[in-house]
């Protein structure tokens, strides 16, 4: 085993917190993104049984039961 110098313990824990602090994060941002993509995909699958209740072969998925800004 080798032994390393209390400078170099140092710098190595400065080194493993900034790279734990980067992926707590990246965890952050990714938890948000993971939530919108879930509201998109329960709003996507409520339009997709809105058509079917309609009969409709097709829609847009831009305008259908989106609400328009007055």
């Amino acid at each position: 085993m080798t032994k390393f110098s209390m400078d170099w313990h140092r710098e190595s824990f400065r080194h493993q917190s900034a790279s734990l602090e980067r992926r707590r994060k990246e965890a952050a941002q990714l938890a948000v993104a993971i939530k919108l993509r879930e509201q998109e995909v329960t709003f996507y699958a409520e339009q997709i049984a809105e058509a079917d209740k309609r009969g409709l072969d097709g829609f847009d998925a831009d305008r259908l039961m989106v609400k328009r800004k007055t």
